[in-house]
């Protein structure tokens, strides 16, 4: 099990999990319409944060499931 540096109640690991999914979902709308707009410099960093993101979710999701 990888816990984070400051282990988080399981609600509050819950909340994160949340807002994480909350706020890749804003991130893909807004690259969606970067793409629209034909504004590909931004793309690669929407991808970038989103990635990370996603990562994050993922490790928090599994800390999760450890409890």
């Amino acid at each position: 099990m990888k816990m984070t540096n400051q282990t988080m109640s399981k609600s509050n690991l819950i909340n994160h999990i949340n807002h994480l999914k909350l706020e890749i979902k804003v991130l893909e709308h807004r690259q969606e319409e970067r793409v629209i707009d034909k504004k590909l410099d931004a793309i690669i960093i929407y991808d970038t944060t989103i990635m990370v993101l996603k990562k994050r979710l993922e490790e928090s999701e599994a800390e999760l499931a450890s409890y």
